[in-house]
């Protein structure tokens, strides 16, 4: 591949690949987007966490559609396979003849038109504004994330199984989603008002696993002792820069274990109110986004998780352990 500058400052790449039937294209150079909300566009809207990171790829033009193919050189059509326009991240959800008359066919509040669309930002931050009809059920922008990311579901299918579906299956199939997954909030247990200690608290599910986590962090060495499942494991951290980070550290290894021990429905419990109550917002913050990221991803591979906060008092065994291993790994 070939970079080129125009006059006026333009870069270009030029792929050699020349799929069969096809004459070599030229791609301007991806730009990524700046001045996104991404807490309004992405992590705010009410839909799944899958959903939510699919759009946040999207936004990116982090998707392996044609165009970024031919960007990259790689032996794939760079094609819509059923329009045969170049393929980009918008004109998948966006301006395909097949996406418009998803887009045409959707109960929305009022009649969105993806013509002009040029970007994935475009879409989204008009689509997530618009309420849906009261039939379906779902607020603004739940349908409309959902209808993305079963527009690029079946693409897929299209693609990779050679299944066509219809724009009418499409969108009942996310329509579908979006109502179940906002009945399935709905029916979310109440939080109490006056939370009793984690000491006095009875046993709500008993096929539940409760887990505790702890760390104890060094500053001088920048190492820490990790508490992890049932406060049964232990493993010493290097190079890390906080306490939270070391905290978020143990919470991450208790899924992980849990996962790979088959447990479905799980309650993890915590001294950090900090990261407990940042969790269970579904919050970002800087120092420890990746680590948040896997949690977040991990979490929504079980049937149920759920994050508590407890007193230090109550998680003694998992501090004393936490501390054992920052001092077995010092010594």
């Amino acid at each position: 591949m070939v970079w080129l500058k125009s006059a006026s400052g333009v870069y270009t790449a030029k792929s050699g690949y020349k799929a069969q039937g096809e004459t070599t294209i030229t791609e301007e150079a991806p730009v990524p987007e700046t001045n996104i909300d991404w807490l309004a566009n992405v992590w705010k809207l009410k839909t799944s966490e899958k959903v939510k990171v699919f759009l946040w790829n999207s936004l990116h033009d982090a998707l392996p559609v044609g165009k970024q193919s031919a960007i990259r050189n790689i032996p794939l059509t760079s094609r819509c396979p059923r329009c045969n326009e170049v393929e980009s991240v918008a004109h998948v959800l966006f301006t395909c003849s097949y996406a418009k008359k998803v887009w045409t066919l959707a109960p929305l509040a009022w009649r969105f038109d993806p013509s002009p669309v040029i970007t994935t930002r475009n879409g989204q931050e008009t689509l997530r504004l618009i309420p849906s009809l009261h039939p379906t059920g779902v607020g603004p922008g739940t349908l409309s994330a959902s209808i993305c990311w079963d527009l690029w579901i079946f693409r897929n299918h299209l693609v990779f199984q050679k299944r066509d579906f219809t724009p009418e299956e499409t969108l009942l199939k996310a329509t579908r989603e979006a109502r179940e997954w906002t009945i399935s909030q709905d029916q979310l247990p109440k939080p109490q008002s006056h939370a009793n200690r984690i000491a006095q608290d009875p046993t709500l599910d008993p096929n539940r696993t409760c887990m505790y986590t702890d760390a104890a962090w060094n500053p001088e060495s920048r190492c820490a002792g990790l508490a992890g499942p049932s406060s049964s494991h232990s493993a010493p951290d290097t190079s890390l820069t906080s306490p939270l980070m070391a905290e978020t550290l143990a919470l991450r290894s208790a899924l992980n274990s849990a996962l790979h021990r088959g447990i479905n429905t799980l309650l993890i419990r915590s001294d950090s109110q900090n990261l407990i109550n940042l969790v269970n917002a579904k919050g970002r913050h800087l120092e420890i986004a990746s680590l948040l990221n896997d949690i977040y991803l991990i979490s929504s591979l079980f049937a149920d998780v759920k994050f508590k906060f407890i007193p230090r008092l109550d998680n003694s065994r998992a501090d004393y352990v936490s501390k054992q291993a920052l001092l077995m790994y010092q010594t």
